[in-house]
């Protein structure tokens, strides 16, 4: 402490506000910028000794503040704030005002010297001044601008006239040095309260955050009022219900958060109390407290609105305790939520002779949390405030969210007996984007068959090569003999519209010929690859070069035709795009897959729109690159077939050797691939370099610098994803050169992509939704799986794929995953896609793959890019935008990725001890010395006034609160030189684990 200043006690709300300002980068998060206008004639000279006068009426605005034992003290600043005058110059007035603001406001305070007051006087024109006030919470409250603009305007009256100062106010200081003798009585009772309500509140999830939030950053700041008459209305509205204006937008925040998809939401509130006593005092007469409410879907709002009052007016008499001494082991995160509201009535306005006198609070240009709220009723409306974190929190987002409230409020109040569940919130404008993102089907596929397609191409060109394996040339003439020949032959052993046929091959070339084949027949093909006979059973024939007996009649590829001499020239069909034209094998939880049939306009429509998106044509070469099984690998094989192009297809002793592969795409000028990015992560380290070529990339995720990567040696990159219940890809992206982020681009022309939450409502842009599929390009519904498309017209279908996106602001899918890749950490929900998106980013990481590990926190699988992977003190650096502070992650190095055959990330195969594992060492009490556990015990004794506290006590159940932590740690830090984080405490709570973090922090010096 300095010499000869009095001490001063400071309130909890005081030391909280402390703390974080210790141990947080708060920017100007507690800054409370206020502007106080003339309108008149002013007297500078009696302003300037009004403002001396309010200064000396209340002493609290000229303190200072020092730490003596990590408790902080009130003293008197090293000087008094005097008026500034700053002239803002020429030009607009408003404008100039802005900057002024701009300049002053942020400035920071220096709490030891003082003061915590900033005056500055600004002139914009004749009659006409501005006073810029700019105080710090540790002083100063919302109320406390009334009292501030109404002393100023009584002392600059007495001023004016010549009359003597005002009395002293009630001080400040006086109501600190009572709180705790308040606290003490109010207690019990306030433990009793919170012990049946305290919930730890999780992360909340808002549309467009795009990482965790901080307790402040810098901030964007939305305005919007609304008149006196809608005003009113919503006081009405709240009389009917039998709760206050300020319950009723609380219940309807509470029900929009409810909407994103947070069960229990909780918000901070700012509560007044500043007693009876101490109504004329200006200081930080507030508490903030994290109030929960239990909504369900179920609820009406009319009820969610009475539990609303119920419970603040449950919360009232106990609001002065702090709730880290009514509730043991709060961490500081529990005392900070996403959204936060204030309401409080505008200053009212002093009329002076010749002069009018206002105040207005402003916005600070930091955010806390994500969304801050602050209301203020007015004599002509309400005026809204909103600062949110524009780095985690664009501004684009952040709008939507403050117009969702509004919706979602005017529908409220217009029928408050709506279930909760069931309240919208999309405004016109946004649900037509939502619906708008969808394509409409490509021209000609409700017409056309993949038959006539293929023969709209023979006819085009019959001479050209359609496929070519090795040295072999198959031209589309021959195709087209082959393959009507092959049908007939089908014919003969029984195959007739509407049957179902096996093609059992892993060779691309005769599955072409096999699946042409059977849809001249009329009939729908199965790709069942080398190990069909699992699927014989059901279907009239097998196409296979492995002899079968008993079942269905088996045929080979190279088949002659007719046998019976009864199958003429019609003996063809002639399918119709409503005939099933193939079917796939669709994994089942439990049991057997199922078969999922596609007509052909859902086929037809899949390759005309790949056509047009890939500019696919006469002229086009693609490369057999898939499995005949995997997802989408028809459209390497029809796409050319149909299109006018040629399939190049490796000889099996090519097609598991990149390098090989590498060979292929030069010898034959490869204008179109598709893989797998596993595939194209080999692909390029065999020294792919092809920059005539479109490659698409699909069947699992394609991550940032395997995409820039890819991206650079090729013409074009698509990312593409699909769907058991799609025809081929659902949806396409293209990637951009240098692309920071990968999505999996916009619904293919045929296929509707809508995200819809539990209740089948669309859900925002930046909202994770279930990802549904309506259109043409969706199977037959021949289980009754599919329920109604509510966006498409009478008879659609839709799907639910169970895996989880969302939308992004320009229109494109960022995929998630299932639920299971949805986790909780350190209270925050954490998708893992985003995770390893951000990994995956990282310019030294060419793949990675992010599970949770046993002791809770992450285990991040990584193929170094390089040589050797980046550090984990860079790694860990680099993903704090992405995970909640204090995540545990470790690391360990793959020289490869284990695959499944069909060439995709094997998760079940990734193990630490396939690599060398790099994990953060578990602080315990390893290499403590002995003089520590004395050091650390005898703290905790001295602070914690106990007499014996053992090495495994656990410290939060003495009833320890924040500042307690603080002094512990400012004792640990001067003892021993180690500065131990206040979040350290909560993970490691026993003198055993805090000597074994000193220990460790030694280590690592």
């Amino acid at each position: 402490m300095s010499d000869g200043h009095q001490q001063g006690r400071t309130s909890f709300a005081q030391q909280g506000i402390w703390l974080n300002e210790r141990t947080r980068d708060m920017h100007d998060a507690y800054h409370a910028p206020c502007l106080i206008t003339f309108d008149g004639e002013l007297d500078t000279g009696a302003l300037r000794t009004a403002c001396a006068a309010v200064l000396a009426r209340h002493p609290v605005l000229t303190s200072a503040f020092e730490e003596d034992g990590g408790v902080p003290w009130m003293r008197p600043a090293d000087r008094v704030p005097e008026l500034e005058i700053d002239d803002p110059g020429e030009g607009d007035p408003e404008a100039r005002l802005a900057e002024l603001v701009r300049r002053h406001a942020p400035a920071p305070f220096d709490f030891e010297r003082g003061p915590l007051v900033r005056l500055v006087l600004a002139p914009l024109g004749p009659g006409r001044h501005a006073l810029l006030l700019v105080t710090h919470h540790l002083v100063f409250d919302g109320p406390s601008l009334d009292l501030f603009t109404r002393d100023l305007a009584a002392c600059y009256r007495a001023a004016v006239s010549g009359a003597g100062p005002e009395a002293p106010a009630a001080s400040f200081a006086g109501y600190a040095a009572g709180e705790e003798r308040r606290i003490a009585a109010a207690l019990p009772t306030a433990r009793r309260f919170w012990r049946e309500r305290w919930q730890e509140p999780d992360q909340m999830a808002l549309p467009g955050v795009t990482g965790p939030i901080g307790y402040a950053a810098p901030a964007h700041t939305i305005r919007f009022t609304i008149g006196a008459e809608r005003r009113d209305a919503l006081g009405r509205a709240g009389e009917a219900l039998g709760v206050t204006r300020f319950e009723l937008l609380l219940a309807s925040m509470y029900a929009l958060l409810y909407r994103y998809g947070n069960a229990d939401p909780v918000i901070t509130v700012a509560l007044g109390l500043r007693p009876e006593e101490f109504a004329d005092a200006i200081g930080p007469f507030a508490q903030e407290l994290p109030v929960a409410a239990r909504v369900g879907g179920d609820l009406t709002f009319r009820e969610l609105a009475a539990a609303v009052h119920e419970h603040l007016g449950g919360l009232s008499p106990h609001r002065g305790v702090p709730l880290n001494r009514a509730v043991t082991g709060v961490r500081p995160a529990a005392m900070r939520t996403a959204v936060s509201i204030s309401y409080r009535r505008s200053s009212p306005a002093h009329t002076l002779p010749g002069l009018r006198i206002r105040g207005e609070r402003l916005p600070n240009q930091s955010a806390r949390g994500a969304f801050w709220v602050l209301v203020f009723n007015e004599d002509d409306g309400m005026r809204f405030i909103i600062n949110h974190p524009e780095e985690r929190f664009p501004a684009e987002s952040a709008e939507r969210v403050a117009g969702h409230w509004r919706e979602l409020l005017d529908q409220a109040v217009a029928a408050p007996d709506t279930r909760v569940g069931a309240l919208t919130f999309l405004g016109d404008s946004e649900r037509g984007l939502l619906l708008a993102a969808n394509p409409g089907e490509p021209a000609g596929a409700a017409e056309r068959t993949v038959v006539d397609l293929f023969a709209e191409r023979v006819a085009a060109d019959r001479g050209g090569v359609a496929v070519l394996r090795g040295t072999a040339e198959t031209t589309g003439e021959r195709l087209d003999a082959a393959t009507e020949g092959l049908a007939r032959r089908l014919r003969c052993a029984g195959v007739t519209p509407g049957s179902l046929v096996a093609i059992e091959t892993g060779d691309p070339a005769d599955a072409l010929t096999g699946m042409l084949a059977v849809l001249r027949a009329g009939a729908a093909y199965l790709l069942a690859g080398p190990d069909g006979p699992t699927v014989r059973s059901g279907v009239s024939a097998v196409l296979s070069a492995a002899a079968g007996t008993g079942g269905p009649p088996v045929l080979a590829f190279d088949a002659d035709g007719c046998v019976c001499g009864n199958c003429g020239a019609d003996a063809l069909a002639d399918p119709a795009p409503e005939d099933v034209a193939y079917a796939a094998l669709s994994p089942t939880p439990d049991g057997p897959s199922r078969i999922v049939r596609f007509d052909h306009r859902a086929l037809t429509g899949a390759l005309l729109a790949f056509r047009a998106i890939l500019e696919f044509g006469p002229g086009g070469t693609f490369l057999a690159l898939s499995r005949v099984t995997a997802p989408g690998a028809a459209l390497e094989l029809l796409l050319p077939a149909t299109a006018g192009g040629r399939v190049v297809v490796p000889a099996p002793e090519e097609a598991d050797e990149p390098a090989r592969l590498v060979a292929l795409v030069g010898r034959h000028a490869i204008t179109h691939a598709q893989a797998t990015p596993s595939l194209w992560q080999l692909l390029l380290d065999a020294g792919l370099d092809a920059p005539g070529l479109t490659a698409l990339s699909g069947g699992e995720t394609l991550q940032p610098t395997l995409a820039r990567r890819l991206r650079a040696r090729l013409r074009r990159l698509w990312n593409v994803h699909g769907t058991d219940d799609a025809a081929l890809w659902s949806t396409c992206g293209e990637v951009a050169p240098g692309a920071e982020t990968v999505a999996i681009g916009r619904p293919v022309p045929g296929a509707r992509v809508h995200l819809l939450d539990a209740s089948g409502a669309l859900v925002p842009i930046g909202s994770p939704g279930e990802l549904c599929v309506a259109g043409p390009a969706l199977a037959r519904d021949d289980d009754g799986r599919f329920a109604p498309d509510p966006f498409g017209s009478g008879g659609s279908r839709l799907a639910r794929t169970g895996k989880r996106a969302r939308w992004r602001p320009d229109g494109e899918l960022d995929f998630l995953g299932g639920d299971h890749r949805r986790i909780r950490l350190n209270g925050q929900e954490v998708e893992l896609a985003d995770v390893e998106a951000r990994l995956g980013a990282h310019d030294a990481v060419a793949r990675c793959a992010v599970t949770t590990a046993e002791d809770g926190g992450l285990l991040a699988y990584l193929l170094p890019a390089g040589d050797e992977p980046p550090a984990e003190e860079e790694l860990g650096g680099w993903l704090a935008a992405t995970l909640p502070e204090g995540t545990a992650v470790g690391y360990v190095t793959l020289p490869e990725f284990p695959l499944t055959p069909d060439r995709r990330l094997d998760v079940g195969r990734l193990s630490p001890e396939a690599g060398r594992a790099r994990r953060p060492a578990v602080t315990r009490s390893a290499g403590v010395r002995e003089e520590d556990l004395e050091t650390v015990a005898k703290i905790w004794r001295d602070v914690l006034r106990a007499g014996e506290v053992g090495l495994d006590d656990n410290l939060f159940d003495f009833g320890v609160n924040s500042l307690i932590v603080t002094q512990i740690s400012a004792r640990i830090f001067r003892r021993t030189g180690v500065d131990i984080p206040l979040e350290t405490f909560y993970e490691a709570p026993t003198i055993n684990e805090i000597c074994g973090v000193i220990a460790q922090a030694r280590r690592e010096e």
